[in-house]
């Protein structure tokens, strides 16, 4: 079962996704982790289907289908949209991943945890070493707005919308709804 800090931040991803997700889109969650927010878009009427590198699911019946971490074992427009919650910071290529994420879905939805200057970089990398549980082997492949920005733009996806907002006073996250706009 979920943490109630897992229930809570799963509220709050939730609330700052559902905006762009439609009932009826088949989603594909990218990096899928505990679940919590998959199992919460199911029981609210979305289909959903999860690949993560390893099965960190808190549910018996609700797992991950596990794959590379390179190639998103599903065909091309498999999906309406993919999202990529605070998982690209966890990989060490993240445009690879969001290039799969591109080919399997025209819509994507990123949460990035984001940083500005060199003491914000490494209060990110601490407070997301600590929330994890996790203080080696995570490649902190943070970056910038604007860098996140760069790359989406080189990558053929359109940022339909996007809400940046500061947490716990030193931190910045930011919630990109993208559009691929070439293939």
């Amino acid at each position: 079962m979920a943490t109630k800090s897992e229930d809570l931040r799963a509220k709050e991803v939730l609330r700052k996704i559902t905006p762009y997700l439609r009932k009826n889109d088949r989603i594909l969650d990218v990096g899928s982790g505990s679940c919590v927010i998959a199992k919460n878009l199911k029981n609210r009427g979305y289909k959903i289907t999860l690949v993560d590198v390893v099965n960190r699911s808190v549910y018996r019946n609700f797992r991950p289908v596990i794959y590379d971490g390179e190639k998103i074992p599903f065909a091309d427009n498999h999906f309406d949209v993919a999202l990529l919650i605070t998982v690209l910071h966890h990989t060490q290529e993240p445009i690879k991943v969001l290039k799969e994420a591109r080919r399997v879905a025209p819509r994507i939805v990123v949460m990035e945890d984001l940083h500005k200057g060199f003491i914000q970089k490494y209060l990110t990398f601490a407070m997301d070493n600590w929330t994890n549980r996790r203080f080696w082997g995570n490649p902190h492949t943070n970056m910038t707005q604007e860098q996140w920005e760069d790359i989406f733009k080189k990558l053929g996806l359109k940022i339909l919308d996007k809400n940046i907002h500061r947490f716990w006073r030193f931190f910045t996250s930011g919630t990109f709804y993208l559009e691929r706009i070439n293939k």
